[in-house]
């Protein structure tokens, strides 16, 4: 913050003084105006980008493409899919210089418009490994001959010193094709933006989709459907419509956004898995194949609820290090396990109670995550905060953690042990919904980006309640979460058992027809019957192996202890493995027979019941 300039205290000094002085410390920097322009060539599979800057008051304009984007906390190597850079003056080319890998640098006269132009590489950055065509565009850029996705803080070049300057973006588009966007589009016929940061948080998809409108608590909503969308639109709306009604509710009605879309990608080729990423008044999800209007439901609600959430909790109200942002660092904060760990606790509890989940589902959706959170290795070696800032220096692609310790799932349950302890003491009078509610006051109105304890301070004045050790065990400790007795005020019983471990102890990758064998745990069973990373499976129990997400043990049940015959081909080769079943400790959370009236409210309160 700047120094605060006081008049009050020069009584001597003229009034036109003072008024000239005000308008100094009030006259805002001369903006600079960048209108960009998307060339789709849909036979090609291509986009062509130009960036006309406009109004710059410097004598060189340096023009950067970003090396991250928010949401995905990771280093990307974008520069590579700029090409063909080139820069022009008054339309006579000019050069440039490119003094680092995602800067350019162009001398001109002051107030001299300068236009650079460049194709971008259809690429997938991050989640997509590379491949477009399994997310039809997400966190990239996606051509084909029906449709055209780009992501703005991926393909637009930004003007450095500018990024609160305002923007506009025109599409070229082929004959025929729409285009969807959370930007407002001004009467020229271009989209405004008011800032890079709002252009580069704005997905453009373009190309013929499916356009789905409705209203939840007098808001406008889009459903855009990318590629071959198997949901009918009534299963779409309702549980879109859910996510959109559950988070208004929570929050009083207010939003950060005026409209908000929700862009829905269908890859055909995608077997499994998928993906999302926020923005500030969107979503981009990714979902694989083979969903239907019954199955759509209990498997997307996640993923819509938690990219969903984020338009306030990461977007309206952000940690420090996410805002303003820097573009070519690395921001790093403690409080990553509040972004996202927090938001899919709210995405479990509002799919309860937006009525999308029973109460079962989520015990059950909790426990796989306990299972996960006591499965890692690592979660005594780094702790919630130190796993936020360090997630940069991870090993792994995924932008979840650091040191064995997954801030999505270990934050999660660190705010459901913590909202429990709230309703507890307040007899279900105050929650961590209260807390969620000041901060927002605090922080998200006045856009204030919040320290590193603001939830604890907000638990504190909002509740009453002050889990100040907790609070540090969980945040700032490595020491083993207290699920067992955490869960207890809640009417919710914790127990280990053991159950036969169906995945026999390999990794897969999906292939067409085979399965071929990643990596094998160590010490599993497969490990211990000799199976190695390549080999391709091809029956287990005369039956061929499932391929994709589920157990590979299927048909009738097996227990502990009993052998499975695993066929697997190795150097060309048939080998047959005896395989012995093992044990697989697994978390079962269920309700005790007869709570008390004070586990009960706790019960109720938290799924709004």
């Amino acid at each position: 913050m700047g120094k605060a300039t006081c008049f009050r205290a020069c009584p001597f000094a003229p009034p036109v003084v003072l008024a000239l002085a005000l308008l100094a410390v009030l006259a805002p920097a001369r903006a600079a105006r960048v209108d960009y322009t998307f060339y789709v060539n849909a036979r090609a599979k291509s986009i062509h980008v130009s960036a006309a800057v406009a109004d710059d008051p410097d004598p060189t304009v340096t023009v950067a493409i970003p090396t991250w984007v928010p949401g995905y906390y990771r280093r990307l190597d974008q520069a590579t899919g700029v090409l063909r850079f080139g820069a022009a003056i008054g339309g006579a080319r000019v050069s440039a210089e490119h003094p680092t890998a995602s800067t350019w640098t162009i001398s001109h006269a002051p107030n001299q418009a300068v236009t650079v132009d460049y194709d971008v590489a259809v690429r997938e950055y991050g989640f997509g490994g590379g491949d477009p065509s399994g997310t039809l565009g997400q966190m990239g850029v996606y051509v084909d001959g029906n449709s055209a996705f780009v992501h703005p803080g991926i393909a637009c070049v930004y003007v450095e010193g500018h990024t609160a300057d305002p923007a506009t973006l025109t599409l070229k588009l082929p004959d025929g094709w729409d285009a969807a966007t959370p930007l407002a589009k001004g009467r020229a016929g271009a989209y405004e933006a008011p800032s890079y940061d709002a252009l580069a948080d704005s997905p453009v998809q373009m190309g013929r989709f499916g356009r789905i409108a409705f209203r939840a608590r007098n808001k406008p909503f889009e459903i855009i459907t990318t590629g071959s969308c198997p949901v009918s639109d009534a299963a779409l709306i309702d549980v879109c419509k859910r996510a959109a009604t559950s988070a208004l509710d929570l929050f009083g009605g207010w939003s950060p956004f005026d409209s908000y879309q929700f862009h829905l990608h269908f890859p055909r080729q995608r077997r499994d898995g998928g993906g999302g990423l926020e923005h500030r008044s969107s979503s981009v999800i990714v979902f694989a194949r083979g969903l239907t209007d019954e199955t759509f439901a209990p498997n997307a609600a996640r993923i819509i609820f938690h990219e969903f959430f984020h338009a306030w909790n990461v977007k309206a109200l952000h940690p420090r290090g996410l805002g303003p942002f820097n573009y070519q660092g690395e921001p790093r904060t403690p409080s990553l396990w509040i972004a996202e760990g927090l938001t899919d606790y709210y995405a479990h509890v509002l799919a309860v109670r937006g009525g999308v989940w029973t109460p079962e589902i989520a015990l059950k959706a909790f426990a796989g995550l306990i299972d996960e959170y006591r499965g890692s290795a690592g979660r005594n070696a780094a702790s919630l905060a130190t796993s936020s800032e360090k997630v940069w220096d991870a090993d792994s692609p995924m932008s979840n953690g650091y040191g064995g310790t997954n801030y999505y799932t270990k934050g999660l349950l660190a705010a459901w042990l913590l909202d429990i302890r709230i309703r507890a003491s307040t007899k279900n009078a105050r929650s961590l919904d209260d807390a969620l509610r000041r901060m927002l006051v605090r922080y998200a109105l006045p856009d204030r980006p919040y320290p590193p304890d603001a939830v604890l301070a907000a638990i504190r004045e909002s509740t009453g309640v002050n889990p100040a050790d907790d609070y540090a065990a969980f945040v700032y400790g490595t020491k083993d979460l207290p699920l067992e007795e955490g869960v207890r005020p809640m009417g919710v019983r914790l127990r280990i058992v053991d159950v036969p471990e169906t995945m026999l102890g390999a990794d897969l990758e999906s292939g067409d027809s085979s399965a071929v064998v990643h990596g094998v745990s160590k010490g599993g069973a497969a490990e211990a019957a000799g199976m190695l990373a390549g080999d391709v499976l091809l029956s287990i129990d005369g039956q061929p192996p499932r391929i994709g997400k589920g157990p590979l043990l299927g048909g009738r049940p097996r227990g502990v202890g009993d052998r499975v015959l695993v066929i697997v081909r190795r150097a060309g080769e048939e080998r047959t493995l005896s395989v012995t079943v093992q044990a697989r400790p697994t978390a079962e959370l269920t309700r005790v027979e007869s709570p008390t009236p004070e586990q009960s409210a706790v019960w109720k309160g938290l799924w709004g019941q």
